[in-house]
This record gives structure tokens, sequence and C-alpha cells, in this order.
């Protein structure tokens, strides 16, 4: 929501909206892209823009899932849809969070001295890559 916020805070009217919807779309089609290869090498799977990719899309995918099952359950009346829908509102709250980490992680890395920015690059990437897989399992 803050994302819809800043996107329509940046232009007038419309134009603000569509903006972020478009961001959406284009999450949306990178993922279901099938012509697109897979990297699994170390670098792309150390790579920031990798991580900050698979972090926003997981929290994207679990708005739309609250969305859709708010929706689901718009019949039982508000208090009770959203009560059903906590599960995931749990979940997007802490993917949220792993987002935040990660990117402010990124950014105190690029503030930190020359000598340990290759071993606070390694503890990022086990961060990111533990998070990654702790919600694959889950």
């Amino acid at each position: 929501m803050k994302e819809l916020r800043q996107q329509t805070g940046k232009a007038s009217g419309y134009s603000g909206i569509l903006a972020y919807f478009g961001r959406q779309l284009e999450l949306e089609i990178r993922d279901k892209n099938i012509f697109k290869k897979m990297y699994s090498s170390e670098e792309h799977l150390t790579d920031y823009d990798f991580f900050r990719n698979a972090m926003e899309y997981r929290e994207a995918r679990l708005l739309r899932g609250l969305v859709n099952k708010v929706r689901r359950n718009a019949a039982k009346g508000p208090f009770e849809s959203w009560n059903a829908s906590l599960d995931i509102a749990r979940e997007l709250a802490i993917a949220s969070i792993d987002r935040l980490v990660l990117e402010q992680f990124i950014k105190g890395i690029a503030n930190a001295p020359a000598e340990a920015q290759p071993m606070l690059h390694a503890l990022c990437s086990l961060f990111a890559l533990t998070t990654i897989e702790r919600k694959l399992l889950h």
C-alpha cells in the first residue's frame, strides 16, 4: 500500500494509479514469461536485483492473495471477512518486513568500508537466500 501511495503521490490523477498497476502487471508478466531464461549461476543467485525481485514478487503475490480472500469472504461481512484472511495478512506483514530488512541491508553495505563489503555481501546473500528457501518450503 505504501508503494501505491508513493506512485500516486508522484503523479497527478489517474497517471499515478496507472503507474502502480502497470508495475504490478509488469511483475505478473515477468513471472509468467515462459520464454525468460531461468538463471541459477552463483553470480545471479547472489545479485541484489535478484533478491529485490524475489522479495517484491513474494509481497505482491501475498497482497493479491489477501485481496482475493477478502473478496471471497465478503458475503460474511467486513469483520468476518478480514478475520478469515488474517493468516495471509500476517504472511504479508512478514514479507514486507523481510523486504525492508533486505533493502536496508543493501544500503548499509553500500555505505560500509570497502574491505568489509565482500563479507557483508555474503551475509546479505545468506539472509536473502535462506528467507527465500524458508518461504518456499513453508
